[in-house]
């Protein structure tokens, strides 16, 4: 699956190249479909070396107070299209922010990718959880599955994710000593945190 993930936008590339040798005149189109294909790349690249690192226990943790709601919030800003509601109480915790925020980003990012229909993202802050639920079009037969690296849903077959989110995700919150449920019905897919 990572060979094939990897080899992809590199055989775009080689195609992208020949063509502007083949037709110099459509260069600057195709140099901006080699730049979409680099800069995906580079994410893959990056959140296979991300993944590695947390997997070989190569990762300090530098604990901080913070509130997990802001976190949320500053989180939610690099996604304006996606609404969301954040309910329940705050929770202040002592852990790693950049690590948690690394987590959520995942969380958040595979909710913007595979939600139906602009439908919200409900966010609740429990007693010592974390719960993000969002609609889908699609029911994960085994949503434990998908915590495996480069494991997509069926719905995202051919679409841009790289299948590492939730494996990032949960190798984050497991450095962390935090547990991640995944649940997922007809028309729903619910992520639960425990902060044990």
């Amino acid at each position: 699956a990572m060979a094939h993930d990897l080899k992809t936008p590199l055989a775009a590339l080689m195609a992208y190249t020949e063509s502007i040798e083949a037709s110099p005149e459509k260069a600057s189109s195709y140099l901006a479909r080699i730049n979409e294909h680099v800069e995906s790349l580079d994410r893959k690249i990056g959140q296979i070396l991300e993944l590695s690192r947390g997997e070989n226990g190569e990762v300090t943790v530098n604990k901080e107070e913070f509130s997990l709601k802001a976190l949320l919030e500053e989180s939610l800003k690099s996604y304006p299209d996606m609404a969301a509601n954040i309910n329940g109480e705050d929770i202040k915790l002592n852990t790693d922010r950049n690590i948690l925020r690394q987590a959520i980003d995942n969380l958040l990012s595979n909710c913007s990718r595979y939600r139906s229909a602009q439908s919200p993202v409900n966010i609740v802050l429990g007693d010592k959880t974390l719960t993000i639920t969002n609609k889908t079009d699609a029911k994960a037969e085994n949503p434990e599955e998908l915590r495996k690296p480069f494991v997509k849903g069926d719905r995202s077959r051919g679409q841009s994710g790289s299948g590492l989110g939730l494996a990032i995700a949960d190798s984050d919150l497991d450095i962390l000593g935090y547990k991640m449920d995944l649940v997922s019905s007809e028309d729903e897919f619910k992520v639960t945190v425990r902060f044990r």
